[in-house]
């Protein structure tokens, strides 16, 4: 998959604020929206060298042997999201991460987070993230999930493995918290948050992605301590 930092295309898309699975394709892009949306700003991390990330299954004598490993890259988009509103402004941040599988056992335990923040809460009880998803297509599949806010919607189009689920563990009008247990059996996490705020307002967005780096320690076996680092880019 190849990240871009063009404009978000339009997406003829009718949405309710439950998972919508429309589509299958073989790429993967930032969010799309069924109104005109222009990208604000837009930052990747280095893919030349990529954050390493590994986990770890119970402990035994081959835990290390067996552990799930690979590299991680991270894109942020910020939308300006195109209204006749004379009162407010309608906003979107999204974070896609392109997770690699490289060795290991991909049902043994490595997990993600993945967190947005404004620092400006919602209007008029208006705001909306990308909901919970499990996928059932193949590892190699994108497909499409949506939201509704307000009069638009908002998709993204993960590629995980199926079986495997991305949770949206907590939300409110200031954020959006995601996670998964099992990293290996992702391919590409992409969540998107909108919300409304006066007109004027530019939000600024904490991001952050929580990269799994579990601990080892042999006392005659293999002791496994879940460990997560935190790649974060803030004030978006």
């Amino acid at each position: 998959m190849r990240f871009s930092s063009r404009p978000a295309k339009l997406a003829l898309v009718t949405a309710a604020a439950a998972t919508a699975v429309v589509a299958t394709s073989t790429s993967a892009s930032a969010a799309s929206f069924t109104v005109s949306a222009k990208v604000n700003k837009s930052d990747c991390t280095s893919q030349s060298s990529p954050y390493k990330w590994w986990g770890g299954g119970p402990s035994s004598a081959s835990a290390y042997t067996y552990r799930p490993r690979g590299t991680v890259v991270i894109c942020y988009y910020k939308y300006r999201i195109a209204d006749s509103d004379r009162r407010y402004d309608y906003w979107a941040v999204s974070i896609v991460s392109k997770w690699r599988f490289s060795d290991g056992d991909p049902k043994a335990g490595a997990r993600m987070f993945q967190n947005i923040k404004s620092n400006v809460g919602a209007r008029s009880n208006v705001y909306a993230a990308t909901p919970t998803h499990k996928s059932n297509r193949t590892c190699s599949q994108t497909f499409d999930v949506a939201v509704q806010v307000g009069f638009f919607s908002a998709t993204v189009s993960p590629r995980i493995c199926k079986g495997y689920t991305v949770k949206r563990s907590s939300y409110s009008s200031k954020y959006a918290r995601y996670t998964s247990a099992k990293a290996g059996g992702l391919r590409v996490v992409d969540t998107v948050y909108t919300q409304k705020v006066p007109k004027g307002v530019v939000p600024k967005y904490n991001l952050s992605v929580g990269v799994p780096r579990y601990e080892f320690k042999w006392t005659g076996i293999w002791n496994v301590t879940s460990r997560i680092v935190y790649i974060n880019r803030n004030k978006f």
